[in-house]
């Protein structure tokens, strides 16, 4: 009995020793060995297991597996781009994300003193901290970096000289820089080192020294992309540089220089990225941009030297410091036009806190007739607000282009003069005609949003507010430049999607026209049948498939039964010119009997090309220039034609007139050589022959006259202007 006993106690110690040796030991390894084997297959599952290896080791987890936790958290370090035509970027890091992980490395990197056995993942760590530092913008924390010590490791030592040089050129004295770069030891960190002599070089003017040791630092760049391979120092932009530099060096190395402020909500910015570009190039990289300039603690920059030359100019941030900013404009010469630096140039970057709402909530609605209102904060320099909601290309999933629209109150106004309004989804459907229009495929097939109602029951719609100052120009918006939709206030219409509808979310259009056409005279759904019958013959539910006939039919009848004018205007101001030729009565006929329309710009543009057509040139201008906010690419064509060359010069810096691939400054100083220079008869006669072409003939049309008429021009400026246009109509592609 007692020898029983004994065997129980024994037993029960294996017991216990095995039970603590699966807690303490056995189940923390394996939920490290998991997390490994998930983060090498991108499973967003990993995360979780490292956080579980973290709270069951009772002792201090590895330094490694915080080092891999903390990569798991971040997707990379390239940069959003933010243009003044465009802006985004492929990589999407979260604030509370970036700042896990710099937790991680902090705490692991005060804890570790054993570098003999950890010396790798010591360095690959404190490299890692030292990028989330520039990617997050803590320049203070970034200094403290530069002083951690480097115990006995010369590699640590080495990569902490390589930082301390990158400070020193960007931030502090670049002579400094450099002399850290020649006392180091060159076998290590190659392509660092490499880079930052060739950073050196730019700005001593050495371009032919630049351009070697940037060839050789992408020898050293890595092959393999995987996290962080591939970028330096908490940035992308130094990937693919040799195309970079030899762009810099024969389009852009001059003698003028950019300079500026970026700051937040009045406080600098550090650790953000200036990038330029050719004028008008519209283009975006999805790999970013090289910058020219990095701000520095107090938000400061200066870009390398430019050329005279006209200029699209962006800045480089990661998205994780987007998440509470939003950039109303670029201000100054950063705006709408193209910046055109003929001399040194100040500019200023304000980013600005979001308004915020009163309360986030999804307001579901019963009906159409039901209200619903938004209140938020005041903004003090705020003359009025304008509300918007989000429209997708498919609006069920939130997926695809999507786009603003403006809401218009329960009042009828679009202008709020107070900090709250209500509105209806009945008034929001009455006054916008329609979603985004995009087609998708070789067959042209068209997105159902362009065509389906404004808003649809069943789906949420994520709602947002801008305010103006006296001057029309944008201050701030509620919707911060990244965000979850989730986190902003939506509303959805009560109900199910009709039978046609479904059917064109489901892009089946020949069998929703055959729907439509069928319950035309159904008075429950006689209204989405004219509506969505006019805009599918507008747009053509795949190439070959428009009629502009039967889209005026419909859409007369649309108004008849409703009298919403806005699809019959929109129809009338997307008309091809020999669409208006042939149509021309019965267009003539709807400008009279609509009288006052709701939307102003199709009916100009229907007027603007009447006069095109007639020849009235100057009748012409005058009625497309009535356009507070876009000004039709017909203009400078007339220009040209009536020979106001001084006018046409000033187009280029029109914030109206949207330039693409054209580069404004070349047309400027060419347009002021013509009109020293004048023009032979016969190149009047040309200039005239193209024009006309441009005006009232098609583009394919255009394009011939162009190739027919350029080799016999006399005047180098006007075979240049020519050449401009050639570009702005992509002549010299094909698509």
């Amino acid at each position: 009995m007692v020898m029983k006993i004994k065997l129980k106690v024994k037993n029960l110690l294996l017991l216990s020793l095995g039970f603590l040796l699966l807690v303490f030991v056995l189940l923390p390894k394996g939920n490290i060995i998991i997390a490994r084997a998930l983060d090498r297959m991108d499973s967003p599952y990993a995360e979780a297991f490292y956080e579980r290896y973290l709270d069951q080791n009772f002792g201090n987890p590895s330094f490694r597996a915080q080092l891999e936790y903390a990569e798991t958290l971040i997707d990379g370090f390239n940069r959003y781009g933010i243009f003044s035509n465009h802006r985004g970027g492929v990589i999407d890091n979260r604030p509370e994300d970036l700042q896990r992980a710099k937790e991680l490395l902090e705490t692991g990197i005060e804890r570790e003193k054993n570098l003999d056995d950890y010396e790798y993942y010591y360095l690959r760590g404190y490299r890692l901290l030292m990028d989330l530092y520039i990617a997050t913008g803590e320049m203070k924390n970034f200094q403290q970096g530069l002083r951690f010590p480097t115990g006995e490791s010369e590699e640590l030592e080495e990569l902490q000289r390589i930082y301390c040089s990158y400070y020193e050129i960007y931030f502090g004295d670049i002579n400094r820089g450099k002399e850290l770069l020649n006392e180091g030891r060159p076998a290590y960190y190659l392509r660092e080192r490499r880079t930052l002599l060739g950073e050196i070089a730019l700005r001593e003017g050495k371009f032919e020294e630049a351009r070697a040791h940037i060839s050789e630092a992408e020898v050293h760049r890595p092959g393999k992309y995987n996290y962080f391979h591939g970028t330096l120092f908490g940035t992308g932009a130094f990937q693919h540089q040799n195309m970079w530099i030899d762009s810099y060096i024969n389009s852009f190395a001059g003698n003028y220089t950019l300079s500026g402020q970026i700051t937040f909500d009045g406080d600098p910015m550090s650790f953000v990225e200036i990038y330029i570009k050719k004028g008008g190039d519209n283009s975006w990289q999805s790999a970013g941009e090289r910058m020219v300039a990095i701000t520095d603690e107090e938000g400061y920059f200066e870009t390398l030297g430019l050329r005279r030359g006209s200029y699209s100019l962006g800045i480089g941030i990661d998205s994780s410091r987007l998440y509470d900013k939003y950039l109303p404009g670029m201000t100054g010469p950063m705006a709408e036009a193209q910046l055109i630096v003929t001399e040194d140039q100040y500019l200023e970057i304000k980013f600005t806190p979001p308004i915020a709402f009163s309360e986030i909530t999804n307001q579901q609605l019963s009906s159409e007739e039901e209200e619903f209102r938004l209140t938020w904060s005041p903004v003090p320099e705020a003359a009025y607000y304008e509300a918007y909601y989000l429209s997708f290309t498919n609006p069920q999933e939130k997926t695809g282009g999507h786009g603003e629209r403006r809401l218009i109150t329960a009042e009828g106004e679009d202008k709020i003069f107070e900090n709250g309004a209500s509105f209806t989804v009945g008034m929001i459907n009455e006054k916008d005609p329609g979603g985004i229009v995009s087609f998708s495929d070789e067959e042209r097939l068209l997105e159902p949003g362009g065509i389906l109602s404004p808003t649809l029951p069943g789906v949420e719609y994520p709602l947002f507010i801008k305010a103006f100052d006296e001057d029309h120009r944008e201050i701030t918006s509620s919707l911060s430049l990244r965000g979850d939709y989730n986190e902003v206030p939506s509303f959805s219409l009560e109900g199910e999607l009709s039978e046609g509808e479904q059917l064109l979310l489901d892009q089946a259009y020949p069998e929703a026209i055959a729907y439509y056409k069928e319950h035309i005279e159904d008075g429950e759904i006689r209204k989405e049948a004219l509506r969505t019958l006019s805009l599918i013959y507008h747009y053509g539910w795949k190439k070959g498939e428009e009629d502009k006939d039967l889209a005026l039919t419909y859409a007369e009848e649309y108004y008849n039964e409703t009298g919403n004018s806005r699809i019959l205007e929109m129809i009338l101001g997307g008309m091809s010119l020999e669409e208006v030729k042939s149509n021309r009565s019965r267009l003539e006929y709807y400008i009279e009997k609509i009288g006052e329309p709701q939307d102003d710009y199709h009916i100009q543009q229907l007027r603007g090309d009447l006069h095109l057509i007639d020849g009235d040139w100057e009748e012409a201008v005058a009625v497309y220039e009535e356009n507070q906010h876009y000004l039709n690419w017909k203009v400078l064509y007339l220009d040209l034609l009536l020979g106001d060359y001084v006018k046409a010069a000033d187009r280029m810096e029109d914030s109206r007139f949207h330039i693409y691939r054209l580069d404004p400054l070349n047309m400027k100083d060419e347009l002021q050589d013509l009109r020293e220079g004048g023009l032979t008869s016969g190149d009047e006669a040309r200039l005239k022959r193209m024009m006309e072409a441009l005006l009232l003939e098609s583009r394919d049309s255009a394009a011939e006259v162009y190739r027919e008429i350029y080799p016999d021009i006399e005047s180098e400026a006007l075979r240049n202007i020519l050449y401009e246009i050639r570009l702005m109509n992509n002549w010299d592609r094909v698509w």
